[in-house]
C-alpha cells in the first residue's frame, strides 16, 4: 500500500466514517489505516490508541454540530419554526440509515455498558442538543417545560435513528421531527 502524508484532521474526518459504518468495536487499527492511506504502524505515529482516535472524533464531530447546526437555534432574526426546519435539514443526513445512524446514539449504546471511555463526550453532546432544542422551544413553553419537551424529542429522535437503521426505513425520523414540529 501507498504510504500517503495526511493531517490528522483528515485522519479523524475518514475515521469518522469508519467507525459510523462499521461501529467501533467492529473497527480495527488495520480498518482505519487502510481508510487513511496508512501503514498500520505510522497510523500510531498520529493517535497512541484507537480510543484516542474515537475521542478525538467525537470531539470533532461534537465541535461541528455546535458551530454548524445547533448555532441556527441562536439566530433569532429567523422565525422559531424555520429554525428548527434548518436544523432538521443540516441534521437529518447524519441521522439517516443509509449512514449508519447517530453516531453518538450508536457509540452510547456500543460502548456504554463496555467501557467509561466516551461517556463524557456522549453526555456532553446529548447535553448540547438538548440546550439548543430547550433554548429554541422556550421562546414558547416556559423554561421547565421547554427542557422536558427537549428531552422527549431527542429520545425520540434517537428511537427513530435505531427503528430506521432496523427497518431500512428513513420515515420514522420524519415522523419523530413532525412530533417536534407539532409543538411549534
Amino acid at each position: 500500500m501507498p504510504v500517503k502524508k495526511v493531517s490528522k484532521e483528515e485522519i479523524i474526518r475518514l475515521s469518522l466514517d469508519v467507525f459510523h459504518r462499521q461501529g467501533y468495536h467492529s473497527t480495527s487499527m488495520s480498518d482505519l489505516a487502510r481508510a487513511c492511506g496508512l501503514q498500520k504502524g505510522s497510523f500510531y505515529h498520529y493517535f497512541a490508541s484507537k480510543e484516542e482516535l474515537m475521542q478525538a472524533v467525537l470531539l470533532a464531530v461534537r465541535g461541528y454540530y455546535r458551530k454548524r447546526i445547533f448555532s441556527i437555534i441562536e439566530n433569532i432574526e429567523i422565525p422559531v419554526n424555520e429554525r428548527l426546519t434548518q436544523v432538521w435539514a443540516a441534521q437529518k443526513n447524519s441521522l439517516s440509515q443509509l449512514n449508519g445512524g447517530c453516531l453518538f446514539g450508536n457509540m452510547a449504546l456500543e460502548t456504554t455498558n463496555v467501557t467509561a471511555d466516551f461517556k463524557e463526550q456522549l453526555r456532553a453532546f446529548f447535553g448540547d442538543w438538548q440546550a439548543s432544542l430547550s433554548q429554541l422551544l422556550s421562546e414558547k413553553y416556559p423554561a421547565e417545560q421547554a427542557q422536558a419537551i427537549a428531552r422527549r424529542a431527542i429520545m425520540m429522535m434517537e428511537g427513530a435513528a435505531m427503528l430506521a437503521r432496523l427497518y431500512e426505513d428513513d420515515d420514522y425520523l420524519e415522523q419523530a421531527f413532525d412530533y417536534l414540529k407539532s409543538y411549534l
